[in-house]
């Protein structure tokens, strides 16, 4: 006979984190099976997503969580560049239709007569009314060489047309001008006051190419005599920190 002798340990006490995870998981458990409405899977990961930036941002107001969608979406805008036709897509707050704010000088867009205030109606022959403003994007959106139909209303018109758009690689520029240069809208005028050679440059974002297009225009700006500039960075969200820190030391 082996006799194994055997020691009683209590069991441990949940630490903290173990409490807080528990914690969520009922949370979670008691909005699935008690909220007054049936939620999907769907739904709860979005209600997850909302708590965690809720509580991201009582820590600070730069935190945030992004999701795959989302992160797919700044990893395309940081390039700098993607396959579309070239337009700033919108929401009109009054009626909630798909506006084109602007479409980008030299884009197949551009040069499909695609105007500023057009209502998107349809894309590839498909109805948007109930798409979001990211699914509109994504169906324009596709691999340079290849067609988009957009079915729009011009300003005044009654009837809608369709414009068949072959879509192309897409630079987004984040250095613009004051205004566009009046003999080839693709450039700008940097000039706010060209007799004293002062200078006007909006940084709208820092992407990939920031700091390649921003020297190049300084550079373009000190050999024709630049005296001062301004940077505007109003309204910059921001992007890769790399480029922010590469553009801060120009300076």
């Amino acid at each position: 006979l082996l006799v194994i002798p055997m020691t009683y340990s209590a069991p441990r006490a949940p630490s903290k984190k173990q409490q807080n995870l528990k914690l969520l998981v009922d949370i979670l458990d008691q909005v699935e099976h008690r909220y007054v409405k049936d939620l999907d899977q769907d739904k709860m990961r979005e209600l997850i997503e909302n708590m965690v930036n809720g509580g991201l941002e009582k820590l600070d107001p730069h935190s945030q969580f992004i999701n795959a969608d989302e992160y797919k979406s700044f990893k395309q805008a940081s390039r700098g560049k993607f396959g579309g036709v070239g337009i700033r897509l919108g929401v009109d707050p009054k009626t909630g239709a798909f506006l084109v704010e602007s479409p980008m000088p030299g884009t197949p867009a551009y040069e499909a007569e695609v105007m500023a205030g057009d209502i998107i109606l349809k894309v590839d022959g498909k109805p948007i009314d109930n798409w979001s403003l990211r699914q509109v994007v994504d169906a324009i959106q596709g691999e340079p060489g290849t067609d988009v139909t957009l079915t729009i209303r011009h300003i005044g018109a009654k009837e809608p047309v369709d414009r068949k758009i072959t879509r192309a690689e897409i630079k987004i520029e984040s250095v613009m001008g004051d205004q566009r240069d009046k003999v080839d809208l693709k450039k700008w005028n940097f000039w706010v006051d060209e007799q004293t050679k002062i200078a006007y440059v909006r940084v709208t974002a820092f992407t990939e190419t920031t700091t390649e297009e921003l020297a190049r225009v300084l550079d373009a700006l000190q050999k024709s005599g630049l005296k001062g500039l301004i940077v505007d960075l109003r309204n910059n969200p921001g992007g890769l920190l790399s480029s922010a820190h590469e553009v801060s030391s120009m300076f």
